[in-house]
């Protein structure tokens, strides 16, 4: 059983220490979420330079002003806020200037900074000087116009056509002074350099002594050999959950020693908690070695130790230029007595050589937009459940009297990030996994927090979070799109990252076809998915996922009867954790349509129906049952035809799902040992897997599995995480999506009541240029009632419409204005005392088109159209 402590982090996000940094996708790595292109014709879009990821801005494809703009950050009156960016490659002849914009709580502007001078490559680094938020702030953006210009200082001129900029390591922070902007670094070692004297320091073995010939300085700590083991440490005071990082500059006289360097916790008590060790090798060369780990959330301080018992008795060993600083890479050696420069303040925060020391930089370094807190303890439990477009919900349970949100610096606060992390300890290039990176399992935010109080047990936290698919549904969008693509359009600005078909660049323009102001943005994303066939899914970095035509190549084998098992027994399981089904549920044999069809005219979008679409021999398979699925879709007016919804979208899901096949429904895979966490550190949702078990006797089910449900459940006692599959080539079960909203004032609906002139004459010819008029102002929904003929039938026939997309009616003066559905638009028959709707509504005069309908004159038949009030037009 693995120490699952050690493997997995439960991480909030915390307060920064220093600098804030607000830009939250500060170098492209999430696509272009985070960043806006207000100009039409212009993008954001990710790149690499030198190998590193970049944010790009690539402007309209002709020579007008061009800029961009960070999205909305908090930001309060007051405050000085500036910025920092890296510009990695730039258009020959052109420069950026920066500048923040300010807005009040609505999002309304009230005013603008002052800009910088063009910035282009060369330099690197640039900095916004701080500027004050004026009264009334709420947000600030920083803004980046782009120009021709030769010199820093030059005339800005309009840029020229599809220039573009690459940025990386944004950074737009704040503070309470302007003379605040700057970065501290800690060393938090008091005697770093032994300058005076070696206090402080503790010998392993070997008398600690002083030597010249230091890296740092003049003197370094010596230890002779020939004691037969050698090492020193030291004891700080530090804060559990964070990572902190152990330097030394270390050599020896002559030959060369393997050794160690320790970071080992302690808790309030003095009691030791656990021990990070990284294995060394020195020499006679001045060489630096790290060691690096997360202080465990009881800790209060830390032994910093080097140590080695392979000694060459000849030498003496010597180290210099000790650091203990926060975070997870060693900066640049420095203590108090180091020069100051004009971009770098050097101090001890008491006495010299007895204290910890600082380094301020008034050129603000970079920092990520999220520091992170372990809070990860022995009782933990956590339960994670992600499922296709559901809200992905985590649930942590610990027993932490410091985590209780009640206390006023708990780190447990809703809003805040939060996420679940995995070290790989293999690498598997397959998998795309390297050892020792640590890889998300689940991202989200915490929605709630909860303590209970029980005396003999302490105090027990509950925290609740909730995945972006919260946000996108929380978020109104009103615009429709039936291309994959175009819903880059429509993301922006939501504040969740998307992957779309493999790029999470924005897109300069987009065909919205219809429009429903009752529709979230994850609405929109149902739609578009069902409308396209597509698969979509929040994945667990927090990025939404839009593939078309997904398949994957599986990454995991999961089986109980394959050769494999003697070369891979890590992906053995038992039959009974993984049920084999058969369920007619996933069924669909018959297919309802309802198109959204926009009217541009009345800028109303209304639902048509089409279908049922039904695969008769899968039915008569079925027992003659019926498995119908109703799907909403979208697209261009011209391909409104029963045809073509038929062949594009009805063939293809009943090719799919038409006839149900058996599968592994779920497992459940325990996380007993290291090269298990390669399968929960790889599969995601919609990941595909092989799965081979057995049935009954020597039939097998052996096939692709995509994974439609994951939960992971870890506690005390280990990891377990349950997979639910479906067929790899079945379409996506059809989600609720609200209807377009009722348009206009509702009034009281009235009853089915004769209108005058009545459709009289409906024998003889053919009847072509009848039109009534009905109402001024208000709107109605119109039906046939048949008078005449009674006992006779009679065919309506109804020809191939003018557009072969509807059969509409027009008002006198030729305007289109709605459109009508007779029985289907087929054939159908008429008898006395029936009524048939025509399904239109929103017209006040109107006649058919010609050739529109024709009323045969085979039968004495007579007809009056009839009407009640929907509601007042708009």
């Amino acid at each position: 059983m693995i120490d699952l402590t050690q493997y997995l982090r439960l991480e909030i996000e915390v307060p920064t220490t220093g600098l804030p940094n607000l830009v939250q996708n500060p170098n492209g790595e999430l696509g272009t979420w985070g960043w806006e292109s207000p100009v039409s014709g212009s993008i954001m879009y990710t790149g690499t330079s030198a190998g590193l990821p970049t944010i790009s801005y690539r402007h309209a494809p002709s020579a007008i002003a061009g800029y961009f703009t960070t999205e909305f950050m908090p930001l309060a009156a007051g405050k000085y806020v500036a910025a920092r960016v890296d510009i990695t490659n730039i258009t020959a002849g052109h420069r950026i200037k920066l500048r923040p914009v300010f807005y009040n709580s609505s999002k309304t502007l009230i005013s603008s900074g002052a800009q910088t001078n063009g910035f282009t490559t060369g330099s690197g680094q640039y900095l916004l000087p701080p500027a004050l938020a004026p009264a009334g702030t709420a947000y600030v953006r920083l803004r980046a116009d782009i120009y021709r210009m030769a010199g820093p200082t030059d005339t800005p001129l309009t840029p020229n056509a599809n220039c573009f900029v690459d940025l990386r390591n944004v950074m737009v922070t704040w503070a309470n002074t302007s003379g605040a902007i700057s970065t501290v670094k800690t060393n938090l070692i008091p005697n770093p350099s032994v300058e005076l004297d070696t206090a402080t320091w503790t010998t392993m073995g070997a008398p600690l002594g002083l030597a010249v010939g230091a890296y740092s300085g003049t003197y370094c700590l010596s230890m002779a050999g020939s004691w037969g083991n050698v090492g020193f440490y030291t004891q700080v005071p530090i804060s559990g959950g964070k990572d902190y990082t152990f330097s030394t500059y270390l050599r020896q006289s002559t030959g060369a020693s393997a050794g160690q360097l320790y970071l080992r916790w302690f808790t309030s008590t003095n009691t030791q908690i656990s021990t990070k060790i990284v294995n060394i090798n020195t020499n006679s060369t001045w060489t630096r070695f790290s060691a690096t780990a997360t202080a465990p959330s009881n800790a209060t301080s830390v032994w910093v130790m080097y140590y080695t018992a392979a000694v060459t008795s000849a030498a003496t060993y010597y180290a210099d230029a000790m650091m203990l600083e926060e975070g997870t890479t060693p900066s640049t050696y420095f203590d108090g007595s180091k020069s100051s420069t004009a971009q770098k303040v050097y101090g001890w925060s008491g006495t010299p050589h007895a204290s910890a020391s600082t380094e301020s930089s008034t050129d603000f370094a970079y920092v990520e937009p999220v520091q992170w807190q372990n809070i990860l303890g022995p009782t933990s439990e956590i339960q994670i459940s992600r499922k296709e477009l559901d809200v992905g919900l985590l649930t942590a349970t610990l027993h932490d009297a410091l985590l209780d949100p009640a206390v006023a610096n708990s780190v447990v606060k809703p809003g805040r990030r939060m996420r679940v992390m995995a070290l790989a300890p293999v690498s598997d290039a397959n998998q795309g996994i390297t050892a020792g990176n640590w890889y998300s399992i689940y991202t989200g935010k915490i929605t709630k927090g909860l303590s209970e109080y029980n005396p003999p047990k302490g105090v027990e936290v509950t925290i609740s979070a909730s995945d972006n698919v919260k946000s996108l549904a929380e978020q109104m969008e009103s615009s429709s799109v039936a291309n994959a693509a175009d819903l880059a359009y429509t993301l922006e600005g939501k504040g969740v990252p998307w992957n779309i078909n493999g790029s999470g660049n924005q897109i300069s323009s987009a065909s919205v076809v219809a429009y429903n102001a009752n529709a979230s943005m994850l609405d929109q994303i149902s739609l578009t998915r069902d409308t396209t066939l597509a698969k979509a899914w929040v994945d667990r970095n927090g990025v939404l996922q839009f593939r078309t035509a997904w398949n994957p190549t599986p990454r995991i084998n999961f089986y109980d009867d394959d050769p494999r098992i003697a070369s891979d027994p890590a992906h053995y399981l038992s039959w009974s954790d993984a049920p084999t089904t058969y369920d007619t549920d996933d069924c669909i044999n018959s297919v309802t349509v309802k198109w959204l069809r926009y009217n541009v005219g009345t800028n109303q979008t209304t639902e048509i129906s089409y279908g049922p679409y039904e695969d008769s021999a899968a039915i008569a398979a079925s027992n003659n049952t019926v498995y119908s699925k109703e799907f909403k879709i979208c697209g261009s007016p011209s391909n409104e035809d029963s045809a073509w919804i038929k062949t594009n979208f009805a063939d293809p899901v009943l090719a799919a799902n038409a006839t149900p096949v058996r599968k592994v429904r779920s497992l459940t895979y325990p996380v007993k040992q290291e090269e298990h966490m390669l399968s929960a550190i790889a599969n995601d949702l919609y990941s595909n897997v092989y799965l081979r078990f057995k049935v009954t006797g020597t039939d097998t089910i052996a096939s692709n599995h995509q994974i439609t449900g994951l939960e992971h459940t870890i506690t005390a006692k280990g990891w377990n995480v349950s997979y639910t599959f479906a067929d790899t080539g079945s379409v996506a079960a059809p989600v609720f999506i609200p209807s377009p909203p009722f348009q206009g004032v509702g009034v009281a609906p009235g009853v089915w009541q004769n209108y005058t002139p009545s459709i009289v004459n409906m024998t003889g010819s053919v009847q072509r240029s009848r039109w009534m008029r009905v109402g001024n102002t208000i709107t109605y929904q119109f039906r046939i009632y048949v008078t005449g003929g009674a006992g006779s039938t009679a065919a309506i026939t109804v020809p191939v419409p003018v557009s072969n997309t509807y059969y509409a009616f027009e008002n006198i003066f030729g305007e289109h204005i709605g459109e009508v559905t007779i029985l289907n638009n087929s054939t159908g028959y008429i008898s006395s005392g029936h009524a048939y709707t025509l399904g239109h509504s929103g017209m006040i005069i109107f006649r058919p088109r010609d050739n529109s309908i024709e009323w045969p004159g085979s039968s004495l038949i007579g007809a009056y159209v009839q009407g009640y009030v929907i509601y007042e037009a708009a």
